[in-house]
């Protein structure tokens, strides 16, 4: 019954329980649910920048290699080569666009297979929404992160986290996740879009682990009516 009522509040299920249009579509998605939903409901504007942050997601390992394989002599060009043309905003999201759009297996030192699999996963969502496939598109490399980031609060708020006070975690009123140490998220922000969590387990216990996270203001989850702003006295 739970399952139920999300899948109407989606939109997937009309009230008489039967298939909507809509959750058609999104069953035809070779994609996530959550992920398909985004993109079904996703203005023609943001299409292609969803449609290739979705396929990052959907990623089976890491598209960037650790910078310690790389040969000490060129390790400085390719720290080089990522800050300039891919790690540019301190926003996990927006490089993910960049580097599949962009990246060069051997310049930025990223994992062929992982790419390449993400690349025919967008260019597969493309073809559905009859977009040109990525090594084709002449559209600007940079992606839309404003406009990203206003549909993602609007469609999906439980990715809206905030820094703990105390401690490294991040909660969004339904769980607490650490960041991905290998996050850019620059340490000064204190919210975030947090797009993927992981379960790594310690011990006896589960700790969720954040990846993929795109700075925002507080502002911005304030206009996506995520919570209040107060003005209160300084600690």
């Amino acid at each position: 019954e739970r399952a139920q009522t999300a899948l109407k509040s989606w939109g997937v299920l009309s009230d008489d329980g039967t298939l909507s249009s809509e959750g058609a579509k999104i069953c035809a998605l070779p994609i996530s649910p959550l992920h398909a939903r985004l993109l079904v409901k996703a203005p023609p504007s943001l299409q292609r920048d969803l449609i290739d942050l979705i396929a990052t997601l959907e990623r089976p390992a890491p598209l960037w290699q650790r910078i310690d394989r790389v040969p000490p002599g060129q390790q400085d060009t390719v720290r080089e080569a990522r800050q300039k043309e891919l790690f540019r905003d301190g926003c996990d999201a927006t490089t993910a666009i960049r580097t599949l759009r962009c990246g060069d297996e051997k310049r930025h030192h990223l994992h062929k297979t992982a790419l390449a699999e993400c690349r025919r996963i967008a260019t597969q969502l493309r073809d559905f929404f009859e977009l040109p496939p990525v090594i084709n598109d002449k559209a600007l490399a940079q992606p839309d992160r404003a406009a990203l980031i206003a549909y993602l609060l609007r469609e999906w708020n439980t990715c809206a986290y905030v820094r703990r006070r105390r401690g490294k975690g991040w909660g969004n009123g339904h769980e607490e996740v650490l960041l991905d140490s290998d996050s850019l998220l620059p340490e000064e922000r204190n919210a975030a879009l947090i797009l993927e969590s992981v379960g790594i387990a310690k011990g006896a216990r589960v700790q969720l682990m954040g990846r993929t996270a795109m700075p925002c203001t507080f502002d911005d989850l304030v206009n996506a009516r995520i919570g209040t702003s107060q003005l209160t006295a300084p600690r």
